[in-house]
């Protein structure tokens, strides 16, 4: 595939799957990628959410940015996500 110059894409990864409850998921680019001048956006996936999950490539670079099926694109972060109350206590 091919995303042109200046150009921002979401990239469905055909993945669906639950965190776990108290965690949240934060997608995040690679270097290799960043060096050509192609990010991931950053996005958070919340523990409740069921939809599909995708990366949002935004190509900043001089040139169009090519890749195939089964190259790195990003990384899934799962970090534990306190929660915090009303009153200000987690």
């Amino acid at each position: 595939r091919m995303l042109p110059q200046g150009d921002i894409a979401m990239l469905p990864l055909n993945w669906k799957s639950r965190l776990p409850c108290s965690h949240f998921g934060l997608r995040i680019p690679l270097n290799q990628q960043a060096k050509k001048g192609v990010t991931v956006l950053v996005r958070v996936t919340e523990s409740d959410y069921q939809g599909e999950i995708g990366l949002l490539l935004h190509n900043r670079g001089k040139e169009e940015y090519f890749w195939t099926t089964g190259d790195p694109l990003g990384r899934l972060l799962i970090l534990p996500s306190p929660m915090i109350k009303a009153n200000g206590k987690l």
